[in-house]
């Protein structure tokens, strides 16, 4: 049966699986098993519909979300090294390998091999708004890229100041808005595929850098979901940015062209 799968939002206790999942991965292990995760947990390794398995599954189906490998297949069954039932389930779900849908030990190596070559998990970690050590983050990557990068002959070290961010706020203005563009309606998973659903910006009403200060930020109200298109044109105005209601009024007048 295919699994449709809305906005993941982690409760706290998803959370910790994702942070002990993810420790391990910096630690380039990347096996653990149900009674290992249940003890440092504290969820029960027998509980139909919130058992540790439940938990790590949810995890994965966030991971899809993130275009991230499906970490749960870290979790292992003690007598058999294998992941369980669950996991080959929530693979045939989502339509993940269907080629091997019916080859479990095929698909648990591929899955394996997914989460040890992928660098990009600092974007689990980000979500969830925790820092791992020893995980690359994207300012190592870009860092990397600029200092290979040559132009006209000459290597060029560029420094940034950018305004933190919190990725609760994200999840939260998610959690509240949806996934949809406010402003267009553009929905990625309808445009593009289930695997690209929840892949929207978020959009400070009032800019980061004209506050200039850490200040108190209500994503209900501060925050909004656009798509990157309409985001853009948000920030193209010359002296500051624009409303959302003048861009709706924009896209209004131009179909009517």
């Amino acid at each position: 049966e295919e699994v449709t799968v809305d906005t993941i939002i982690l409760s706290a206790a998803q959370k910790r699986c994702a942070k002990i999942l993810l420790e391990y991965i910096a630690k380039k292990q990347f096996t653990i098993e149900y009674g290992e995760m249940s003890k440092m947990t504290g969820i029960p390794a027998h509980a139909p519909g919130r058992d540790i398995g439940a938990q790590v599954g949810e995890v994965s189906k966030r991971c899809y979300q993130l275009g991230l490998p499906l970490i749960s297949v870290m979790v292992v069954l003690k007598d058999t090294q294998m992941c369980s039932d669950g996991f080959f389930n929530l693979c045939n779900g989502l339509n993940v390998h269907p080629e091997f849908k019916n080859n479990m030990s095929k698909m648990m190596e591929i899955c394996m091999n997914e989460v040890k070559s992928c660098d990009q998990w600092d974007k689990l970690a980000d979500d969830i708004g925790i820092e791992i050590e020893g995980l690359s983050k994207p300012k190592d990557r870009l860092l990397d890229s600029i200092q290979s990068e040559r132009i006209e002959g000459k290597l060029i070290q560029v420094t940034s100041t950018g305004y933190e961010r919190d990725p609760f706020l994200r999840s939260e203005c998610i959690r509240i808005h949806g996934t949809k563009c406010k402003i267009c309606g553009f929905d990625a998973a309808k445009t593009y595929g289930k695997e690209f659903a929840g892949k929207i910006h978020v959009h400070h009403k009032e800019p980061l850098g004209s506050v200039k200060d850490s200040h108190t930020v209500n994503p209900e109200t501060d925050l909004i979901p656009v798509c990157p298109n309409c985001h853009m044109i948000l920030h193209s105005k010359k002296d500051g940015v624009y409303l959302p209601e003048e861009v709706v009024k924009m896209i209004e007048i131009a179909e009517k062209i």
